[in-house]
């Protein structure tokens, strides 16, 4: 099998829509987290934002981003060089992913020193491990998981690529590889559903959300290698949108109104992640598109660079300003002017901590 990409996708420098589409995942989670902050009117909004897809569905969209984006990049370096550094892959995940995170972590330490804040020692080696998805950790940290979940999948998927796709050449057996986790998860999440206290398998486990990760790298699989089938697909077009769509938006409307659950519980978050996987490569065959031309605005796009910052920082905010030392709410802390500090920090944290290591990163991890 030889690798060969569609034109219009080789043809991007940059590929379009994805940081609007980073931007539509992190609101949905603000969205979602809004409702723990004090003072959301939720008599008033709650009937409007259920029918929203809920923030695990933006999360859901930055899983099967990683793992297309991880696993484009990688196939695009063996078709350039031949071969793949992994070492310079860590030096850049860890550049990208660690100083924000870092900086993160040493917040939370100083709220634990200095106000009622409780993180035990567990919890702690958790966060350091990115284990959050398997060991409890209180609620400032708890949307860790879903970093874990991504440093789990760059610590397997990797090195299996360069084993089956640059060691021995075996693409149809990386195929079968990606293929494991469509069909685990569905049985994982059967599992937690009956047993929520699963260590291997409860709400936040890797092995119930692996499968978003693997339908973006088949989505990489199927650019590089079946790039004639591909482009055949997504040159139907408004047909695979309206499916995307209708596979994103149709499973979560039946859990809303507790329809189908014997097939909710196994397969709402695969048809969600494959209808994301068909959204991404919609977006990447066709940016000018009326319908989805509007996630290049810079507004929009900006905000999808500021995405990690954004969902690293929001939970500060989130959190019961006790815990934080209050002894009574303040304003900042409360719906809906808690998005003020989030978006603030995010933005320092962006333009402060984290673009110098990009900068570090675009030059140590550079394949020369």
């Amino acid at each position: 099998m030889t690798l060969q990409f569609p034109d219009k996708i080789a043809a991007h420098r940059r590929l379009p829509c994805l940081d609007g589409l980073r931007c539509l995942s992190v609101l949905l989670v603000l969205i979602a987290h809004s409702r723990d902050v004090i003072h959301y009117p939720a008599a008033k909004l709650d009937p409007l934002v259920r029918w929203i897809p809920p923030g695990t569905t933006g999360v859901q969209v930055f899983f099967v981003l990683s793992g297309f984006l991880i696993t484009f990049l990688l196939l695009k370096e063996k078709q350039k060089h031949g071969d793949v550094s992994l070492k310079l892959f860590y030096v850049r995940r860890a550049l990208r992913i660690l100083p924000a995170y870092v900086a993160f972590l040493i917040v939370v330490a100083i709220i634990q020193i200095t106000g009622p804040l409780e993180v035990n020692g567990s919890s702690w080696f958790a966060l350091v491990a990115y284990l959050v998805n398997f060991i409890h950790t209180p609620k400032i940290a708890e949307h860790v998981w879903s970093l874990s979940v991504e440093e789990q999948f760059y610590l397997l998927w990797p090195f299996l690529f360069w084993f089956f796709l640059v060691k021995n050449e075996r693409p149809m057996k990386a195929l079968i590889v990606l293929l494991i986790p469509v069909v685990v998860a569905p049985v994982g999440r059967v599992i937690g559903s009956r047993n929520p206290d699963s260590l291997l398998f409860n709400e936040f486990s890797f092995f119930n959300h692996f499968d978003s990760l693997a339908f973006g790298c088949l989505l990489a699989f199927l650019f590089g290698y079946r790039g004639l089938t591909s482009t055949a697909l997504f040159e139907k077009k408004w047909p695979v949108l309206i499916a995307s769509l209708a596979l994103i938006l149709i499973p979560h409307l039946l859990i809303v109104t507790s329809t189908a659950s014997a097939l909710t519980i196994p397969f709402a978050s695969t048809l969600s992640a494959l209808g994301i996987a068909l959204l991404i490569g919609f977006v990447l065959f066709h940016p000018g598109c009326f319908a989805v031309s509007w996630l290049n605005f810079k507004p929009i796009a900006l905000v999808g660079v500021w995405s990690y910052s954004i969902y690293l920082w929001q939970q500060l905010y989130c959190t019961n300003p006790a815990l934080l030392g209050f002894e009574s709410t303040p304003r900042f802390l409360a719906f809906p002017y808690w998005l003020v500090p989030v978006f603030a920090t995010a933005i320092a944290s962006y333009y402060l901590v984290e673009q110098p290591f990009l900068k570090l990163k675009n030059r140590w991890g550079a394949r020369k």
